[in-house]
C-alpha cells in the first residue's frame, strides 16, 4: 500500500512532464525536498495547473513509496506572494539555491522545519523590503548555518579567538587564515569584526555599508565554493538585465 503524507509546502520549480502533467520540486518542514508528480494538471479538469505556482503557500497530500511521489490533492490556505520585478528575480535565487544544496529525501534532517520557516519569511521579506540586500544575506545565512556548511565564524584554521581587527584570509572548505597585513577590500580577506558579527547576525549589518559588502563578498565565495565554481542561472539571467545589475 502505498504511503500518504501531507504537509505544508512550497514549490520551488515546476515543469511540464509528458503530455498533461507537471513534474514538481517541493520543499516542506517535515520532508525537505521531495520530487511529485501532478498527474493530469495540464488537462485543467482538477484545477491544479493555477494552484501549483512557485511562492504560493500550498498544503499538499501526495502518495508513494519511490524517490518520486504522485500528488493526491492540493489546497492554497492563502493567496500567493505578490513578487514582481527585482523581488522576483531574488525570490527564484532563493529557490535555485535550496534545489542545488538541499539533497532531496532528508526528511531525517532536524533543521528541516527551521529550513522551511526560514524560506517562508524570506519570501514575505521580499515581497515588502525597501532594501532587497537584507533578506538575500538573511537567508543565505540561515540555508548554510542549518544544512551545517557554514564555516566556524568564531574562531581561525589554528583554532585561535578571532579577533576585531585583524584580518583573515578565507580558506575553501577549511576556514578563516590569520593574515599579518592589512587589506583593502579583496576577494578573499574579511576584517575580524565583520565576521564577529555575522557569527551572531548582528543588527549592526543593517546600517554598515562596508560590513554588507563584505558579507556579501563572502556569502558569493562561500556559495561559489560548495556549487564548485557552477553558474547560477537566475543571478546570470538577473545581471543580463539592465536595469537590474547593480542590486545584487
Amino acid at each position: 500500500m502505498s504511503q500518504v503524507s501531507q504537509d505544508a509546502v512550497y514549490i520551488l520549480n515546476r515543469r511540464e512532464y509528458k503530455e498533461s502533467s507537471l513534474l514538481l520540486e517541493i520543499i516542506s518542514p517535515n520532508y525537505g525536498r521531495l520530487s511529485v508528480i501532478a498527474n493530469g494538471a495540464l488537462k485543467g479538469k482538477k484545477g491544479w495547473s493555477a494552484l501549483l505556482q512557485v511562492f504560493q503557500p500550498l498544503i499538499m497530500i501526495w502518495a508513494g513509496k519511490s524517490s518520486l511521489k504522485t500528488l493526491v490533492s492540493v489546497d492554497a490556505p492563502s493567496p500567493a506572494l505578490s513578487l514582481h520585478g527585482r523581488r522576483l528575480f531574488c525570490a527564484y535565487y532563493l529557490n535555485e539555491l535550496v534545489l542545488k544544496l538541499l539533497p532531496q529525501d532528508q526528511a531525517s534532517t532536524s533543521n528541516l522545519s527551521t529550513l522551511f520557516i526560514h524560506y517562508a519569511k524570506s519570501l514575505e521579506d521580499l515581497s515588502s523590503s525597501s532594501d532587497l540586500e537584507l533578506p538575500l544575506r538573511e537567508f543565505e545565512y540561515h540555508l548554510l548555518s542549518d544544512l551545517g556548511l557554514l564555516p566556524d565564524l568564531a574562531y581561525d584554521v589554528e583554532g585561535k579567538l578571532i579577533l576585531a581587527d585583524d584580518w583573515y584570509n578565507y580558506i575553501p572548505n577549511t576556514g578563516f587564515q590569520l593574515t599579518h597585513q592589512v587589506h583593502e577590500s579583496g576577494s578573499n580577506y574579511f576584517l575580524g569584526i565583520y565576521l564577529i558579527k555575522f557569527a551572531d547576525f548582528s543588527l549592526e549589518m543593517y546600517s554598515e555599508k562596508e560590513y554588507m559588502l563584505q558579507i556579501k563578498r563572502l556569502m558569493r565565495s562561500l556559495i561559489h565554493d560548495l556549487l564548485d565554481g557552477q553558474e547560477l542561472k537566475s543571478r546570470a539571467l538577473f545581471q543580463s538585465y539592465q536595469p537590474f545589475r547593480s542590486t545584487k
